[in-house]
């Protein structure tokens, strides 16, 4: 069966959720995908072909890749364009799985329960730990956001902050109650959040990375990327959400 052909770009956890078509492609029909990386609607925090260089080791280790590859339009057709979710109109109303998969799919599939779609080493020096990681400025801080994240690493004796770099760690309210953690290098990063005992994170790149991984992870949520995580729990065992106004998940375990 011949592989099918997809196009897509920034951010990187757009991109993350965006796995979520090949996956599927691969899970229900058996057809592999030759993935395509462009910079189409927006640009990559680094580069095009250092995203490319990040990736190439993560997406060719998944079984449904058939190859992955930059963008040539000159030698490179595709079936779908993923960067369209950026129109979708199930946009700001559903899940992000939701969103993609109307993209490329109209009559609405769903995931299995507990679909993961990138299978990822697991570092396990922090599998007894909460790992935090927490991008400033992405969402207000009130005192019902205070309150579950210090209800959240009231249970875990050991907290680490991780990041690219130590810029959200110096704007964390409780950064003197964890350890900071940077590592640059992206399978890395994904690789300890993988092996950890849970994720506090807010509406991030690492929220989109532990969703695509299906890793412990507790949410902090906002604006509209509220509506794109927090139904979450009803697929996922494993995924806890809060916003602002309260916790969004019912019977949490850690909320």
């Amino acid at each position: 069966m011949n592989p099918v052909n997809i196009l897509m770009g920034p951010k990187i956890g757009d991109l993350m959720h965006s796995l979520t078509v090949p996956a599927y492609y691969y899970h229900t029909l058996g057809r592999k995908t030759n993935f395509y990386l462009c910079e189409r609607y927006d640009t990559f925090s680094t580069s095009l072909e250092r995203t490319y260089e990040e990736l190439k080791p993560i997406l060719e280790a998944q079984k449904y890749i058939n190859s992955f590859e930059i963008y040539d339009q000159s030698k490179h057709h595709f079936d779908h364009d993923l960067n369209m979710f950026r129109f979708n109109g199930l946009l700001y109303t559903r899940s992000f799985w939701a969103v993609f998969l109307h993209t490329a799919f109209p009559h609405c599939p769903k995931i299995p329960r507990n679909f993961k779609v990138l299978d990822m080493p697991k570092d396990d020096t922090f599998k007894d730990c909460l790992l935090i990681h927490r991008k400033d400025g992405r969402f207000d801080w009130n005192d019902e956001v205070d309150r579950n994240y210090s209800k959240v690493m009231d249970q875990f004796e050991r907290k680490v902050f991780i990041d690219f770099e130590e810029h959200h760690y110096q704007k964390f309210k409780y950064k003197d109650e964890c350890e900071l953690f940077v590592v640059p290098e992206l399978g890395k990063f994904m690789s300890y959040i993988n092996g950890c005992k849970m994720l506090l994170t807010n509406g991030s790149g690492p929220l989109c990375m532990a969703t695509s991984m299906n890793s412990p992870r507790i949410g902090e949520l906002g604006r509209f990327i509220t509506y794109h995580y927090m139904h979450d729990h009803l697929f996922f065992d494993n995924a806890e959400f809060f916003e602002e106004n309260g916790v969004l998940t019912s019977n949490p375990k850690y909320l």
